[in-house]
C-alpha cells in the first residue's frame, strides 16, 4: 500500500521491468473524499503492460487485507480507473466473514449469436430447418 491516492495515480509502471506480472496497487484518499481508496491493476497485455479500469477480484482481495488489518472500515467505496479517465466505483461491504463487492456497469459491446444444432428429429424441442437435411433449430 502506498501512502496516498496521489502516489497511486502518479505511478508510471515500466512494462519491461514488470513483464509477466499481475500488479495491484492501493492508496488511501484524503479524509472527506467520496472514496476511501484509489486502486490500480496492471497485467500483461497489449504487447507490454495493460491496466484494468475496474477489477472486482483485486478489490475483494484488498478488502480482506485492509479490513482484516483494521486499515479500512467494514464498508467503503474504492475508486479505480481514474488514471484511464474512467470513474470506476467499487462498493465494498463486510458482513460477518464475507466480503461483498458491487457497483454499476455499462455495456459497451453486445453480441448475439444464433446456432443451428443437430437434434433427435423426434424430440419435442426440435423443429426442422427447411432445406437442410437432418438439421433442426431449437426453440
Amino acid at each position: 500500500m502506498l501512502r496516498s491516492a496521489q502516489q497511486v495515480l502518479a505511478l508510471k509502471p515500466d512494462g519491461a521491468v514488470l513483464a509477466g506480472l499481475d500488479i495491484g496497487v492501493v492508496g488511501p484518499h484524503d479524509p472527506g473524499h467520496e472514496c476511501a481508496f484509489e486502486v490500480r491493476a496492471f497485467f500483461p497485455g497489449n504487447n507490454g503492460l495493460a491496466e484494468d479500469p475496474v477489477t472486482g477480484s483485486l478489490n475483494a482481495a484488498l478488502a480482506q487485507w485492509l479490513i482484516g488489518a483494521s486499515l479500512a472500515p467494514a464498508q467503503y467505496i474504492a475508486s479505480q480507473g481514474t488514471a484511464l479517465s474512467r470513474a470506476g466505483r467499487v462498493h465494498v461491504l463486510q458482513e460477518g466473514d464475507d466480503i461483498w463487492i458491487g457497483g454499476n456497469s455499462v455495456t459497451c459491446i453486445m453480441v448475439e449469436r444464433s446456432a443451428t444444432v443437430r437434434l433427435d428429429p423426434f424430440s419435442d424441442a426440435a423443429q426442422r430447418t427447411p432445406g437442410r437435411a437432418n438439421t433442426y433449430k431449437c426453440s
